[in-house]
């Protein structure tokens, strides 16, 4: 009979990846230039989504479960809510879809050692629900990630002209 517990971490955890997946994919194909143009009127480009999608994973599934993603990320303090949305910088698409990678890497590391069940702290949250547990913090990040790649397809579709569905 198979572990519940075990099976619905897998299942978030796949759910996970492939909002990654679909993240990064918006990115393929695309120049530098137009990758960290915002657009629609926002701060928001795609190299912006994907760093903040880095920034996100880096704080919930390093920092709050006290195993600090090792490297600096220069849009992000480590005190507040991780962003890197409007960020500006001379990041490439490759550089900054090979830091995501290395951070997810790192985020699967953790999660592969803690129950779902496991205590960590948000210290950007205010202190009444600060404390949250592996699932809690899994089920946020599928939603953000989720929502971070729709919102890379429409990016990637408005820049590149209403013909192109946002998939390489």
């Amino acid at each position: 009979m198979s572990d519940p517990h075990k099976d619905a971490k897998d299942e978030l955890r796949r759910h996970l990846q492939a909002g990654r997946e679909a993240l990064v994919a918006t990115l393929e194909g695309i120049g530098d230039g137009q990758a960290g143009r915002p657009v629609a009127g926002s701060a928001t480009s795609l190299l912006g989504l994907a760093r903040q999608m880095a920034a996100m994973e880096a704080g919930y599934l390093g920092q709050v479960f006290d195993n600090p993603y090792p490297d600096d990320l220069p849009w992000w303090d480590g005190e507040s809510e991780p962003d890197g949305r409007s960020a500006a910088g001379d990041d490439s698409v490759d550089s900054v879809v090979a830091l995501y990678r290395r951070v997810w890497a790192h985020c699967d590391e953790t999660a592969d050692v803690l129950g779902l069940g496991a205590p960590g702290r948000v210290t950007w949250w205010p202190a009444d629900r600060a404390e949250v547990n592996l699932h809690q913090v899994l089920v946020l990040l599928v939603a953000a990630t989720q929502h971070a790649a729709g919102q890379a397809q429409v990016a990637r579709a408005t820049s590149l002209g209403a013909g192109d569905s946002g998939r390489p």
